[in-house]
């Protein structure tokens, strides 16, 4: 089962740091996320299985519910401003029964973003009037482009990058 995933030490070029409304003890100021969609495609010939052009890095897109950091991303994506850094938080119940005992929630894996861009912002706000929805919050999607990203697995420390201007090995 995954937990909630947070973004946080936000860096914002013009507004600083990126502040969320996480009031939970240790992720202070954290924006906390939902739902997080990440591809990175290789171009390939069908019959060789070469390479045939670089890398191509889809936006990130992540969902949160509506909090004080949706402000933020606005002006980003109006004034053109670069995230210089971005880092997302997954956290995974621990099953292994070591690092605090099994059923503890752990740091599993975090996704650093460097010059980072925002692509889109989509506000979403469910028909209130129909009562299957009105459990929902209020929510808001961002998009980003960035030029490198770099993806940690805590246990063991197992690190993983990649950046735009990087020429294509093999």
């Amino acid at each position: 089962m995954a937990l909630s995933t947070y973004a946080k030490d936000i860096k914002f070029t013009k507004q600083g740091q990126g502040k969320g409304s996480c009031i939970q003890k240790g992720r202070e100021g954290w924006v906390e996320i939902i739902a997080v969609n990440h591809c990175i495609k290789s171009p390939r010939d069908t019959a060789s299985g070469q390479a045939t052009g670089k890398r191509q890095h889809c936006p990130i897109r992540i969902r949160m519910p509506y909090d004080m950091a949706l402000p933020q991303f606005y002006q980003a994506l109006c004034n053109n401003e670069a995230i210089q850094e971005l880092t997302l938080a997954f956290f995974s119940p621990n099953k292994l029964g070591t690092a605090g005992g099994q059923g503890v929630e752990m740091l599993t894996y975090e996704l650093k973003l460097t010059n980072a861009f925002v692509s889109q912002v989509e506000f979403e706000m469910l028909n209130n009037r129909n009562p299957e929805l009105t459990r929902y919050e209020n929510m808001y999607v961002v998009e980003m482009v960035y030029q490198a990203v770099q993806g940690t697995w805590k246990i063991g420390n197992k690190v993983w990058s990649d950046d735009w201007l990087s020429p294509v090995q093999g």
